[in-house]
């Protein structure tokens, strides 16, 4: 119990400004718990759809994902290596990785 309490101590955002010189704003969630924060967020967001206010909701329509640009690119080069689709692509190793078949 007391490494978890020297933990929490040394992981405070006081801490960790004070010596790395990293400013850490402290949440904007109007002194609410995050349950109560989410709730009321989601609850707005549910009124502003009732009214028919444009709410910003996932990946913008129509953007696509990382695989149709692996796909496409193995397609155009089928002995090519994931390696390659790395550097000619841009994508992310992981990306490519989780995509590659």
């Amino acid at each position: 119990k007391g490494d978890r309490k020297r933990l929490s101590t040394i992981a405070s955002r006081e801490w960790i400004e004070d010596n790395t010189k990293v400013t850490i704003p402290a949440n904007k969630r109007n002194y609410r718990k995050q349950k109560d924060h989410v709730k009321v967020m989601n609850t707005m967001k549910a009124l502003k759809k009732q009214l028919g206010e444009e709410v910003k909701e996932g990946r913008p329509k129509g953007s696509g994902t990382a695989e149709q640009t692996v796909r496409e690119w193995q397609e155009s080069h089928p002995a090519g290596k994931k390696a390659d689709c790395i550097r000619e692509t841009g994508l992310s190793k992981p990306t490519v990785y989780k995509w590659w078949k």
